[in-house]
């Protein structure tokens, strides 16, 4: 029972990771409800993100007091209030970072306004996230309505600590990965697998998906890649498909194996090897 109740959640967990790699790509392309007719720019610890054309990687280092400033111009008719800025990151789904700026920029049309946000307290960034974090700006209106009046998608490059909420997260996935791996080999070695070829193909790719979970922390934490969802969902069926195919391959347990008909055991081979009546002289 313990055994179908294991298979069982690894079969759950495996259609879940890659339902969530199939979706999250398809989320990530949703349409932009932004205003165009507003272009601005957030400028965090003298760096800008810009709410249009290409974006470098934002560094951000933590401390009590980084600096903030938002620059609005207005080409609409209409006089825009921004009430809230809001900075995301996340991964996998899982928010690691979130600020939220209150303020009340007034742009009256066709005219443009700068207003410092403050010094913003970023020292517990430190603890939450490292490297590279797919992030979100978001401009909200005021209360109560908070309507959005532009996003924007960047990549901030924290330096951050590797036992920060993050890093923990990715060294736990990566020690359940070990685990899975080596029990699944142990089982192999031991000739203790599955005899049906798709339970030992789902051994693997539980452990397959768990690789390609500490790929996507590993580049990340690194500076290396930035795992939108595009690319971690890449990563993750990859790795899924990879342990797949190698379980499926892996060869059947011997204990599987029927072994090879003797003739004492077999009435037809023991009447062919004494010889048929047919075959026996006949009396004179």
């Amino acid at each position: 029972m313990r055994t179908l109740t294991l298979r069982r959640a690894g079969v759950a967990l495996a259609f879940v990771t890659v339902g969530m790699a199939a979706l999250m790509p398809l989320s990530a392309a949703a349409p932009d409800n932004s205003h165009t007719d507003l272009t601005w720019s957030l400028v965090v610890q003298g760096h800008a993100i810009k709410s249009s054309g290409p974006q470098e990687d934002i560094p951000i280092t933590p401390s009590t007091d980084v600096p903030v400033t938002l620059k609005l111009s207005n080409h609409s008719p209409n006089e825009v209030t921004v009430g809230q800025v809001r900075l995301v990151g996340t991964i996998l789904g899982l928010t690691f970072y979130r600020y939220t700026y209150q303020t009340a920029l007034v742009v009256a049309p066709g005219k443009t306004g700068q207003l410092p946000l403050g010094a913003q307290d970023m020292s517990d960034l430190k603890g939450q996230a490292t490297g590279l974090i797919p992030s979100t700006i978001t401009l909200l209106g005021p209360a109560p309505d908070r309507s959005e009046l532009a996003q924007r998608d960047y990549v901030a490059d924290v330096n951050g600590s590797n036992t920060s909420i993050y890093g923990l997260f990715g060294i736990g996935v990566a020690l359940i990965t070990v685990i899975l791996l080596v029990a699944a080999l142990l089982r192999l070695a031991t000739d203790r697998l599955p005899e049906n070829r798709w339970q030992r193909a789902l051994a693997f790719a539980i452990p397959g998906l768990g690789v390609g979970f500490i790929l996507t922390f590993t580049l990340s934490a690194t500076s290396v890649m930035a795992p939108t969802p595009d690319k971690w969902a890449i990563l993750l069926i990859l790795g899924g498909a990879i342990g797949f195919v190698a379980g499926y391959l892996t060869p059947t347990p011997h204990w599987a194996t029927p072994p090879p008909r003797q003739a004492e055991d077999d009435p037809e081979l023991v009447h062919a090897a004494e010889g048929s009546p047919a075959d026996s002289p006949r009396p004179v």
